[in-house]
């Protein structure tokens, strides 16, 4: 079974209409600036970004986790909808909330990616850590051979993406909506 997580460019004016509620749910995908999609990559992307020590003033699990919602319900409140069976509910929840990044946290992480590069991730990665720690699917490989998932081939090509969406969100001033499953 494979983890994805996509992370959606929005402008400040799709934003507010999610927010509002005045945009039906799904259909603001087509009107996304852009999308990057990470498969089975987040947790060893973030995993690398720790090990770097001079990365102290922001979370980077952010990154791919954003702390603030649109539409979320307490813990305790989607167990009620579990308990009393309420699917629809629940459906109607999953389908309306959105975890966000704002456009002055995409700013700051976009500084800290900007100050990391191709040399620092060959020196960061490590496939037996990667490994040792449970990294989602620890299945990682040393070297670099294109043709191998789990790889440094592979981080370095999501850590680009990376690298641009956020470089992207950053000049447009937009936000970054982030779904993992």
């Amino acid at each position: 079974m494979s983890f994805s997580t996509t992370l959606y460019r929005i402008s400040v004016d799709l934003f507010r209409e999610l927010e509002s509620g005045s945009i039906i749910p799904n259909r603001w995908v087509s009107v996304a600036k852009e999308f990057v999609t990470f498969e089975d990559s987040t947790d060893a992307i973030i995993f690398i970004l720790k090990r770097r020590n001079a990365f102290v003033a922001y979370d980077v699990e952010e990154i791919f986790s954003p702390k603030e919602s649109i539409g979320s319900i307490s813990d305790e409140e989607f167990q009620k909808l579990v308990e009393t069976s309420n699917y629809k509910e629940i459906d109607r929840i999953i389908a309306s909330t959105f975890y966000f990044l704002t456009p002055d946290k995409v700013i700051a992480l976009n500084s800290f990616l900007r100050t990391f590069d191709d040399s620092e991730l060959k020196s960061l990665y490590d496939s037996d850590a990667l490994n040792s720690n449970n990294i989602y699917p620890a299945l990682w490989s040393p070297g670099e051979d294109p043709d191998k998932g789990y790889s440094l081939s592979q981080l370095r090509v999501d850590f680009q993406a990376l690298k641009g969406i956020f470089e992207n969100a950053s000049i447009g001033k937009d936000y970054i909506l982030a779904f993992s499953g």
